[in-house]
Order: C-alpha cells, then structure tokens, then sequence
C-alpha cells in the first residue's frame, strides 16, 4: 500500500483537473457542431473538425458517453469510429 504525500495529491488532482477542463471544452464545442475525428498516423491521433487536438484520454472519455455517437466511417470491421459526432 502506497502512502501519497499532499504533493503527489496536489499533482494528481491538477491532471484531472486539466483532463476534465479539456474534455467539458471539447463536449462544448460538439454541442456546437464540431466533429471529433480519430486519424490512424504511426499512432491515433484525435482532432475536432476546426483542427484543434484532443489526448486521447479526454477523446476515450467523450466517446463512452451516451451522447455522442460514431457517424460509421470506420476502415475495418471491429476498429472504432473515424468520426464522431454530439446527438441530441
């Protein structure tokens, strides 16, 4: 069992502070009308349709939610959405 020191606390609660900052704008922009899209370069990366990136831990959290929906452009079957978008 790991003991934290108020530090590491401090730290920790600033990431998820900045991590649940991002994932609100990036939900506020696609209420707005703003796509996410997932490109596959030597690695995943996430964009709104402005051209703003997104980490992909807030990106796994926007696509878990009931609101937002993959459009269905996917390359091969069983991979995730290409693009993403807010219903309702």
């Amino acid at each position: 069992m790991t003991i934290h020191t108020p530090a590491s606390l401090q730290a920790k609660n600033r990431r998820l502070d900045r991590r649940l900052a991002e994932v609100n704008h990036v939900a506020a922009c696609m209420r707005a009308g703003d796509a996410l899209h997932l490109a596959d370069r030597p690695s995943p990366h996430w964009a709104l349709s402005t051209g703003a990136t997104v980490t992909d831990a807030a990106a796994r959290v926007l696509i878990a939610n009931p609101n937002v929906v993959g459009v269905g452009d996917v390359l091969f079957d069983g991979m995730p959405s290409q693009t993403y978008r807010w219903k309702g």
